[in-house]
């Protein structure tokens, strides 16, 4: 990495998995330009469109249109219908919007974080109105679901979206590399309840069981997402790399590849 001539922007860079990439970008020497909802260079809500255009607004005048790497890491656990507007809409604007900003870089980056939970598709018409860009009849089909149907749905959408246009000329055709870091339960805020709460972290491990036995710090999917999004990848795209402990091998198999 050429740390003293890249610029990255970071969304969701206020706490969890975000404040770990920009932080470790930082020490680096990068120069980040920090998005998040209450703090940050650019103080921006991703979950409507008013917000992903003021962020984009922002980023041209502090990047002078020139980005080096896209973190899309913004992302919430609850809020029904508001998790398909940020953590697929959202994460999904900030690649499309930001995308002509690193068409000027020498060795253009973007990641964005999906999760471990990508991989369940049960709720295909959910996915599909995502992947149609569809935000209103998403967020309605959302009513009545299962909080952690929905973000699986936004996960997997994101996931697929990411395939299918980092192989696409306006990405690859341009060098842009674009990849998803999809890591399993990670110990940070978002999570909170979950890692105070017994009864539903003894749940959660049942249902994800981690060969490695326990979960993720910030800094370890950080670390994932700094290489990806840096000069030292230089050939890798269109990938969903799972940062989980073994979780998504263990429970799909050998089946999966």
């Amino acid at each position: 990495m050429t740390a003293e001539t890249r610029t990255a922007l970071v969304t969701g860079a206020a706490s969890g998995i975000g404040r770990a990439i920009a932080g470790g970008l930082r020490e680096a020497g990068v120069r980040v330009i920090g998005v998040d909802l209450r703090a940050g260079e650019i103080v921006a809500d991703l979950g409507n469109e008013a917000g992903r255009a003021e962020m984009a607004a922002r980023a041209a005048e502090l990047s002078g249109n020139r980005l080096d790497a896209v973190f899309a890491c913004a992302g919430i656990l609850g809020g029904g219908a508001d998790m398909l507007s940020v953590n697929y809409f959202g994460a999904v604007a900030t690649l499309l919007l930001l995308r002509p900003f690193l068409e000027t870089s020498d060795a253009p980056r973007a990641v964005a974080i999906g999760s471990v939970a990508g991989y369940n598709k049960a709720d295909e018409p959910l996915i599909a109105a995502c992947l149609a860009g569809d935000e209103g009849g998403a967020r309605d089909m959302a009513a009545g679901r299962d909080a952690l149907n929905i973000y699986s749905a936004t996960k997997t959408g994101l996931a697929r979206f990411c395939r299918a246009q980092a192989v696409l000329p306006e990405w690859a055709g341009r060098g842009i590399l674009l990849n998803v870091v999809a890591p399993g339960l990670v110990e940070t805020g978002l999570n909170r309840e979950t890692f105070t709460n017994e009864k539903r972290r003894a749940a959660v491990a049942a249902m994800m069981p981690c060969p490695m036995q326990r979960h993720a710090q910030p800094e370890e999917i950080a670390s994932l997402a700094h290489y990806l999004g840096g000069t030292g990848n230089s050939f890798v795209t269109g990938q969903v790399i799972y940062a989980d402990g073994g979780q998504e091998a263990f429970q799909r198999g050998a089946e999966a590849i």
